[in-house]
């Protein structure tokens, strides 16, 4: 028979944490081969991916589609309590809700909500935590599971967002410079001669706004624009050219180490029938 991990790792798997975060376990870029939606009690996060950078605070919801390449910072002077869930899409597009669903899950999303909600979507995450812990695992136990976990996508992404990208700041128009940019040759002198500031106020106010450096952010972006060129069929060494790489070697060193795999297998994994894959 199963153990619970065995049986979590075929399902939906459910931690919660309620500690600290030290200072170098966060600030990371990655990304994830499952779906996860983070239920967020109490913290302080900055969470950048696509393009965005939004700082939550207590009673949010992050929810990371798999394979996004984002980056959560987690303020460790701060308490930090949440539900993490971690399951695999085709688990809840079975059945009436699947089209809602599929929308509801088509892109990733971050939203701070207001207590009501918020209430209702961490009391599901809560019992998806204790159901997923008892020592065997039912298929009533798994019915239940999918249930709540299809409550809170639902209530997560129809629910309003009573929070707002993280201030003002002319750093914001700078992301956008650096995604229209991605595949010039981006160096903190020429961004800074663009904005007409010193290089070293651009370091500085933008790790204030992104608590990432500069060169992370554009490796972040590159790296998500690879993906989607790599459905697009493009030859790798196209697509190093194309998203700023210095050479396709260092490409595929950079997207093996945050995606887990190389681009090759990435998009063998994820090849739709119809994309047109070019060698």
């Amino acid at each position: 028979m199963k153990n619970t991990q065995e049986q979590l790792n075929e399902f939906i798997c459910a931690d919660h944490k309620k500690d600290y975060v030290e200072e170098k376990n966060t600030n990371k870029i990655q990304s994830h081969n499952y779906s996860e939606l983070l239920i967020i009690n109490k913290g302080d996060i900055i969470y950048a991916a696509r393009g965005k950078v939004v700082r939550l605070g207590d009673r949010s919801v992050i929810y990371n589609r798999r394979d996004t390449i984002h980056n959560n910072y987690v303020q460790h002077s701060r308490l930090y309590e949440r539900y993490r869930i971690k399951f695999r899409e085709e688990e809840l597009l079975n059945g009436e809700e699947g089209e809602i669903l599929r929308a509801a899950l088509s892109s990733s999303f971050t939203k701070e909500l207001t207590d009501e909600s918020f209430t209702m979507i961490y009391e599901l995450a809560k019992s998806i935590f204790n159901e997923s812990s008892k020592p065997q695992i039912t298929e009533l136990d798994k019915s239940i599971i999918r249930t709540a976990l299809k409550l809170i996508v639902l209530s997560a992404a129809s629910a309003d967002d009573k929070g707002s990208l993280h201030g003002e700041s002319y750093i914001s128009e700078v992301l956008k410079y650096i995604n229209g940019n991605l595949h010039q040759k981006l160096t903190i002198g020429s961004i800074a001669e663009a904005f007409f500031v010193s290089k070293g106020k651009l370091i500085y106010d933008f790790k204030t706004y992104c608590n990432m450096n500069i060169s992370e952010y554009i490796t972040m972006e590159r790296l998500e624009k690879a993906k989607e060129l790599l459905m697009s069929g493009c030859p790798v060494a196209e697509i190093a050219e194309n998203c700023g790489f210095s050479s396709s070697s260092y490409f595929i060193k950079v997207f093996s180490s945050v995606v887990g795999t190389t681009p090759l297998k990435y998009r063998t994994n994820h090849f739709k029938p119809g994309a047109g894959t070019k060698e």
